[in-house]
């Protein structure tokens, strides 16, 4: 899961400096607007890839226990619910950290030539 984490931080990281390109190009007047622009294009595309990587961990942790749903683990309603809660958690960590909150900072500046 780690390997997953580097590597969606990764993408995380050129996409955000392709919107800061595109965003570069259209010709705004002002640089606060193009900021704004950029602000919110950077803060809905983590939120929906935030979402996307946390559906598709649920999924296989939940398709491994039988009989088991995903109001069952929200309520903790058995143990194996409250095993599968554990699993999800540990998946997630396993992909946020390191890769996920921090490879696009380390990126960053060899990409951009800085390093």
């Amino acid at each position: 899961w780690m390997l997953v984490g580097m590597a969606l931080g990764n993408i995380n990281m050129l996409l955000c400096i392709n919107i800061w390109l595109s965003a570069f190009g259209l010709g705004f007047h002002r640089k606060d607007r193009m900021d704004r622009l950029i602000f919110v294009a950077n803060t809905m595309l983590t939120l929906l890839n935030t979402v996307f990587n946390i559906s598709m961990t649920m999924f296989p942790v939940l398709q491994s226990e039988p009989g088991l749903n995903f109001s069952d683990v929200l309520q903790m309603a058995s143990l194996e619910a409250l095993g599968a809660q554990h699993n999800i958690a540990q998946n997630i960590y396993l992909i946020q950290v390191p890769g996920g909150l921090f490879i696009g900072y380390v990126m960053i500046p060899i990409m951009a030539g800085i390093v």
